[in-house]
Parts: C-alpha cells; sequence; structure tokens
C-alpha cells in the first residue's frame, strides 16, 4: 500500500469514528434514548445534572440530591428530563417502613435500655425520617415504672415524643407527660395497671448525617424491679422518609 493509499485509509477510519461520536451525542441522528447515571449537581431551578446532561425533573421526583441514581430520557428533539430515583435497598423519599412486634416482651431486674427486638427499622445516610408508632406497655407492679428513648445511627439529629402516663400514676385516668426531647434522651413514663394497659403514641424527626445504620426504641424499666415491665404483642413503629 502507497503512503497515499494508507493516508487515505486513515483519514476515512478518522471519519468514520468522528460520525460514530457526533451522532452518538446528536438526537436528530440517534433519535429518543434513556439511561441511567448518577446526580453530580442540583442546581435548584427544577433540573440536575448527570454529568454533562442537564435534565427537567418530573414533578414526582422531589427532593432531589447529589449521589441519586436516576433514570434519563431524551426525546427526538434534544431535551432530557429526569424521570425519577432507582430503586436502593433505603427508603426512597415518600416511602414508609413499618415494624411490628410479632411477639410480646418482659424485661426484669433492669435500667438498662436496649434495643427492642422487633422495633428496629434501617436508616440510610443523609436523610431525614418522621418517626411514628403506638406501643402497648404494661408491668406487674407499680415500682419500676418505664424507660424509653428513640435512636439513630451515629451522628443523626432529631427530636421524639410521646402521650404517656407520668411516674406519678396509680390508676386510670391519670396524668400524662407530653414532654419533647432529644433523639436518644430518655425518659420515664409510669406503668403498673391491673385494669388496662398503658400507651406510648409516638412521634418524631430522625436526621441522619454521614452515617447510615437503624432507628430503633430502647426501652427498660426506669428502676430494676424484680416485677417484669412487658412491652406487647403488635405495638409498631413506621418510618417514612421526609427528605
Amino acid at each position: 500500500m502507497s503512503m497515499v493509499e494508507a493516508s487515505g485509509a486513515a483519514l476515512a477510519a478518522a471519519l468514520v469514528t468522528a460520525a460514530q461520536t457526533a451522532g452518538a451525542a446528536d438526537p436528530s441522528v440517534r433519535g429518543s434514548d434513556w439511561r441511567t447515571g448518577t446526580v453530580t449537581a442540583v442546581p435548584g431551578d427544577g433540573t440536575v445534572a448527570v454529568g454533562v446532561i442537564q435534565a427537567r425533573c418530573l414533578d414526582s421526583y422531589s427532593g432531589p440530591a447529589v449521589g441519586d441514581q436516576v433514570v434519563i430520557s431524551q426525546s427526538g428533539a434534544g431535551n432530557w428530563v429526569a424521570l425519577g430515583r432507582l430503586s436502593t435497598s433505603m427508603l426512597g423519599i415518600g416511602q414508609a417502613a413499618f415494624a411490628r412486634k410479632t411477639v410480646s416482651t418482659t424485661r426484669t431486674s433492669t435500667a438498662t435500655a436496649t434495643a427492642d427486638p422487633h422495633l428496629v427499622i434501617p436508616v440510610g445516610a443523609n436523610a431525614a425520617y418522621e418517626i411514628s408508632g403506638l406501643i402497648m406497655y404494661n408491668s406487674t407492679a407499680l415500682t419500676g415504672d418505664a424507660k424509653m428513648s428513640i435512636t439513630g445511627p451515629t451522628g443523626s439529629s432529631g427530636s421524639w415524643g410521646t402521650y404517656s402516663p407520668s411516674t406519678s400514676a396509680t390508676a386510670e385516668p391519670s396524668t400524662v407527660r407530653p414532654i419533647a426531647q432529644d433523639l436518644g434522651t430518655e425518659r420515664t413514663y409510669g406503668a403498673g395497671w391491673s385494669t388496662a394497659h398503658g400507651i406510648f403514641l409516638i412521634h418524631g424527626l430522625i436526621v441522619t448525617s454521614a452515617t447510615a445504620g437503624t432507628a430503633s426504641v430502647n426501652w427498660s424499666q426506669a428502676a430494676a424491679d424484680p416485677a417484669g415491665l412487658t412491652f406487647y404483642l403488635n405495638s409498631y413503629m413506621s418510618l417514612t422518609r421526609r427528605a
């Protein structure tokens, strides 16, 4: 092959490569397209950047964040739209998780609060979760009462509260203790009635930092006592991701 022929072949190959590259970026050549990608920037104007692609979010894709794994789609006219997040092992915004006690749990002679074996739900990093729940509980005596807290992974912040009888309660109806506290703060409540169980109506918010982990209901007796404290079957908690 002569030098002219070799140069012509190289030029032809280069033109083919250039045409392929241009066609891949030109919707008039390629037509419509969809793909997955990672959000690299959120300008705050209703769009997200996925690398060099700027895509407008659907209304259903709320709270976009850098690092989201998303589906984006392009029309034949070249416009990009972000359809939403792909499913992960953690909750997406607006999704909820539920935990229920499948058996009752009794703790005796301990004032060291630990996580309930059933009321534990995984949470992701850099997210906010709304907490709600209802716990039915009682003790076989008034002495021990109850102690409880809501906890999250290391670095989490937030607050929680409940409506439940105070430690001075000896019968129903009685004084309730609607006190707000920081995430992880323990509070004591009354327990020990013969005619009815007490309830914790839980509400709150967990805001995680860079560490994923679990949200849990931690509890024990307020004072160690041989009369057991029980959290009953079908007590439950739920978390809904809000951000």
